[in-house]
């Protein structure tokens, strides 16, 4: 009896985290794990172990995950890796905001798209804009050429990038730009 009583809890949490993450177009998410825990008192769902959740378009994979329902904020912890279509993000700690329809990678985090590539010592991604923004020491990528800058922005949808620099740092140089002999006209 408690084991069904915990499934039902595990299924009504599962709902919640899939209407409060990901908007209500699509309220159907499904979270796999070894071992799930549940925090009655403080609304937390612990999960680890092969912790695998998946929404329509988006599959994040990891070690560890922590869903917190008061404020509909899921982190995943230790070799997490998010899919989502052609873009790949991975990252030692990921936390999405539901509400905000965003995602923070925070612990040495690297994504890649198409041909492009980029790390960073925070990434955020923007699920609705389809922007990726690079965040201290920032690095992104398309073949052999690279912008480097305390920010670089990835618009997805149109394959561009931007950068600057935090003026009036010290220590921080102007955004640069290297590309490759072999694509300059000859």
């Amino acid at each position: 009896m408690k084991l069904m009583r915990f499934r039902l809890l595990l299924i009504c949490v599962c709902f919640s985290v899939g209407t409060a993450l990901f908007s209500a177009e699509s309220t159907k998410i499904d979270i796999a794990a070894d071992v799930f825990q549940f925090d009655a008192r403080q609304n937390v769902m612990l999960a680890s172990g092969n912790v695998v959740v998946k929404r329509r378009d988006m599959t994040v994979r990891a070690n560890r995950g922590r869903y917190d329902q008061v404020k509909q904020v899921v982190t995943l912890y230790n070799a997490v890796k998010l899919v989502r279509g052609n873009m790949k993000l991975m990252s030692g700690e990921v936390t999405v905001y539901g509400n905000e329809n965003k995602v923070i990678a925070s612990e040495k985090p690297t994504f890649v798209f198409a041909t492009m590539t980029g790390q960073s010592d925070s990434i955020v991604y923007d699920l609705n804009k389809e922007l990726v923004t690079l965040t201290g020491h920032a690095q992104a990528m398309q073949g052999k050429d690279a912008i480097f800058g305390d920010w670089v922005w990835v618009d997805l949808l149109h394959q561009k990038f931007r950068a600057t620099t935090r003026k009036g740092v010290t220590g921080s140089s102007r955004p640069r730009v290297r590309l490759s002999v072999d694509q300059l006209p000859k």
